[in-house]
């Protein structure tokens, strides 16, 4: 039961983790061609 417990709270914080590193890695990504053509 706690292992589990466990085992599903780091799941959830790597998935959690993943998403986070995905969405600011697609906001770099479309902000970054904008940022070289204002500078």
């Amino acid at each position: 039961m706690l292992l589990g417990l466990l085992i599903s709270l780091s799941f959830k914080q790597i998935l959690l983790g993943v998403a986070i590193g995905l969405a600011v890695g697609y906001v770099l990504e479309a902000w970054t061609p904008l940022l070289r053509g204002r500078l």
